[in-house]
């Protein structure tokens, strides 16, 4: 049942109770829940968009038929079609999608189902105007484009919610459809709405949370420039485009809660509509994008996911995203595109890239076309990291609309391959072969029993995004660079939300930037490195208050206790000016985005790093002490290019005798299920030894030098 904004949290917990009640009560008795059989941890599935209504019906099969003799076991149906759906309000029109079902299963394609609730039907949209989102300078969105509508619009829920159910009814027990995807990237056009339906959500949301205007005036901490409200009437969105100076940080953070609250109850409201209606073989995800640019969605909200599913375009021509070398945007960055699996698998213990990049874009700052290469190392990276299934968008290319330009398999003819299409196909090919031989189940997916924890809580991203304080500070990039150590010495990666329940199963925790902070967590990060365990602490950490308000103590108070360390000040430097750092072992580092300075106050905390020049030469930048079975690890340096990062986490997996080995930059190793994977992204051919005896799948025997682009597959 579908519940309003403003219902107590305490009703909103039974609702969730309830459902997960009748789930488990579904799926009672099974080792392995329905929906999961078909999702299997030794294959990844291969599939391609397919967007019938935007071809005659004559050409349907013709091109579904080529779908399934490229080697893509399954398709991808009404993700952009509701006004062919509902061509008038409460008129389902269903038999062109019964055609297009019935021609996927002629040809032995099974079909993920969507919700095509991101493309509001202009009937929709004009006779309800109160549906649409409002820009930041109070305007309404229009018609024209998608994702235009507001989520927290009770009608426009409604009516998402009466075709959800309506596509359940009809297909929710139909075994041709495989699972089923909700909306269309949440987490990509999900910019901040500041129209009356998300005002009045935002208020409802804040009454609940805080109870009265006392409980939110502290929490925000209006006494600062005499802000406070005396009534609910006067608490707004806060818009930056409306304001003379920056908005309360305060504020920000909680907006950015509601925001990722909204989205969830936007998705669960559908996924229920669903589930009270699909069979339990079925199942539902969403396509997030990754959190690296945007974060205004929580998976972890989510009620009614199975999984957690992602878009992912690792050259789409967007500055910033490419890692180092001269061919590098038509590569990207293996390890932002590594950590974005790694992120969706913990979510939920699964995932799948629901929507990859085939070739060329046409909506970046550039369009490169991608590497020869790229497109099959992306796909064996994807396997290699667990996914159960890829996804390209799309099968043909359009001959109109806002992506006429965007490559896909074929030319528009539906025939022709291009350069991307045709690795696609032949990595089909190859994977299909390879896993058919391999059989591979010796062993369960690497992923489940990695040693490295990288502890990275949304609302902590959230927080630390509406506080830069330089312009040079990137919360992601400064994760990204610690989870680039631990590829770097080969060791497997989980992305941990601030839960605290399985900390123990990890031999090292790194906790990047780890500012907002709680007394029960500071007590869970010191039992953890007390029985045994290894914590890494960054700049900016322990500093806050779950509101975002400084603790009213010396700065980062807790790190005295924690890590035997105080911070004196910190730093930021000019992006035209760079500073030195130098580590014990001598080896000098440049830095100039943050910097912290130091004073160990515990004798077992010993100096990893020092600065080299500034007027605070020779203090302490980095730190480890013993405590209890475990150690601590400080770190109050970010660099730009991550190196010191590297140099000190090599040296605590050493002292710690974590199994490592060392991989030059941009060479890549997985293990599946008795399956490893090897890739290179960088320009210098690298040596990888394969073991005696390995069965060699993509590759030689023996030592193989791997150029750019090249891929080894082997057995165990």
């Amino acid at each position: 049942m579908p519940h309003r904004f403003s219902l107590p949290i305490l009703i909103l917990l039974c609702l969730c109770l309830a459902y997960t009640t009748a789930w488990a009560q579904q799926t009672k008795g099974t080792t392995t829940p329905a929906w999961q059989t078909g999702l299997p941890a030794d294959q990844m599935q291969m599939g391609t968009y397919y967007y019938p209504e935007h071809w005659p019906a004559s050409r349907w099969d013709q091109d579904l038929a080529a779908i399934a003799q490229h080697g893509f076991t399954f398709t991808h149906f009404a993700e952009f079609a509701w006004d062919r759906l509902e061509p008038t309000e409460g008129q389902y029109n269903f038999g062109w999608l019964d055609s297009a079902l019935a021609l996927a299963a002629k040809h032995k394609l099974k079909v993920i189902m969507c919700t095509p609730s991101a493309t509001p039907p202009a009937w929709l949209t004009t006779k309800y105007p109160e549906v649409l989102a409002h820009k930041q300078d109070n305007q309404p969105f229009v018609h024209g484009a998608r994702q235009h509508a507001s989520w927290a619009s009770e009608r426009y829920q409604s009516f998402c919610i009466k075709l959800a159910t309506a596509m359940g009814q009809r297909y929710g027990k139909d075994p041709r459809v495989w699972g089923w995807q909700l909306d269309n990237e949440p987490s990509h056009y999900s910019r901040y709405d500041y129209g009356p339906a998300n005002q009045q959500g935002f208020v409802s949301w804040l009454k609940v949370r805080y109870t009265t205007l006392e409980g939110l005036n502290k929490a925000w901490g209006t006494a600062f420039w005499s802000v406070t409200y005396t009534n609910w009437d006067q608490v707004s969105i806060p818009n930056p485009a409306a304001l003379v100076q920056q908005p309360n940080p305060h504020a920000m953070l909680d907006f950015s809660r509601y925001t990722g609250w909204s989205i969830a109850q936007f998705l669960d409201k559908q996924g229920q509509a669903l589930r009270s209606t699909i069979s339990p073989n079925q199942w539902i995800t969403t396509n997030y994008m990754g959190l690296s640019g945007h974060t205004h969605a929580d998976p972890a909200k989510t009620t009614t996911l199975q999984f957690a599913s992602f878009t992912s375009y690792p050259a789409c021509g967007n500055e910033g995203l490419e890692a180092a070398g001269q061919a590098s945007y038509r590569l990207g960055n293996p390890y932002t595109y590594g950590m974005v699996h790694d992120q969706f698998r913990s979510c939920f213990g699964l995932t799948g890239v629901m929507e990859l990049q085939p070739g060329q874009t046409n909506w970046g700052s550039f369009n490169p076309q991608p590497l020869p290469g790229a497109i099959r190392m992306w796909l064996w990276q994807s396997f290699g990291q667990g996914s159960r299934f890829a996804c390209n968008y799309r099968f043909d290319q359009p001959t109109y609309g806002g992506e006429l330009h965007y490559s896909a398999i074929t030319y528009p003819d539906g025939k022709t391959l291009r350069p991307g299409g045709a690795e696609w196909v032949q990595t089909n090919k190859e994977m299909a072969a390879i896993l058919d031989k391999a059989k591979p189940n010796q062993q369960q997916t690497r992923a489940s029993n990695n040693p490295v924890g990288l502890l990275a809580p949304i609302e902590n991203l959230w927080n630390l995004n509406h506080n830069r304080l330089s312009e040079q500070w990137n919360t992601w990039a400064h994760q990204e660079k610690y989870y680039r150590a631990a590829k770097r010495n080969n060791l497997g990666v989980d992305i941990l939300t601030s839960d605290v329940s399985n900390w123990g199963q990890y031999k090292v925790i790194i906790a990047p930037a780890l500012e907002i902070t709680r007394p029960e967590q500071v007590k869970a990060l010191k039992d953890y490195v007390q029985n045994g365990g290894h914590l890494v602490l960054t700049c900016r950490s322990l500093q806050k208050d779950t509101n975002g308000h400084l603790l009213p103590t010396a700065f980062s108070a807790p790190l005295a206790d924690l890590a035997g360390v105080e911070v004196l000040y910190y730093d930021a430097l000019p992006k035209t000016a760079m500073a030195k750092v130098k580590s014990a072992d001598g080896q000098v580092f440049s830095w100039n985005n943050w910097g912290e300075i130091l004073r160990p106050v515990d004798s077992k905390t010993s100096v990893w790093a020092q600065y080299a020049n500034q007027f605070y030469q020779d203090k302490p930048a980095a730190t480890h002490r013993s405590l209890g079975k475990g150690t601590v690890t400080y770190v109050g340096l970010d660099t730009d290019d991550g190196n010191l990062e590297l140099n000190l986490m090599s040296k605590l997996f050493a002292q710690i005798k974590l199994p490592t080995t060392a991989l030059p930059e941009g060479l890549m190793v997985y293990h599946r299920n008795g399956i490893k994977v090897v890739i290179n992204y960088a320009e210098a051919p690298a040596s990888y030894d394969i073991p005696t005896g390995a069965k060699v799948h993509l590759g030689k025997p023996g030592t193989n030098v791997l150029k750019q682009t090249d891929i080894l597959v082997y057995a165990d």
